[in-house]
């Protein structure tokens, strides 16, 4: 892992949303111990290329976050019909500050 890239996003974490830098290591997780998902993807990552200066459009972060409201719409459903297939909704794979610092640094080098 790059150790500038990952201090750049350390510090635009905690000067963009606030998060305690301590908090910031690489291992955790973006939507899990930050909380974001949904929109607030999108504008992490429209952040995050201003910020970088490189295009996370190739990126399908279906795979890595939860869309916004998934998360109401699968508690009600298992709710209403407990049942152990609709129980069986498959878990979205979130991101690490490590996999992001990585992303950056191959796309900065894919770019230039």
């Amino acid at each position: 892992m790059n150790q500038n890239i990952f201090t750049h996003v350390k510090h635009f974490f905690h000067s963009n949303f606030n998060i305690d830098e301590a908090l910031i290591i690489p291992y955790a997780q973006i939507e899990r111990d930050f909380g974001f998902y949904g929109d607030d993807i999108d504008d992490i990552f429209l952040r995050l290329s201003k910020e970088f200066n490189v295009d996370f459009n190739i990126l399908d972060k279906r795979h890595e976050f939860s869309p916004e409201g998934l998360g109401i719409i699968s508690y009600l459903i298992k709710w209403i019909h407990p049942s152990p297939k609709l129980n069986d909704v498959p878990k979205q794979k979130d991101m690490s500050i490590h996999e992001l610092v990585d992303i950056i640094e191959k796309l900065q080098i894919r770019e230039s």
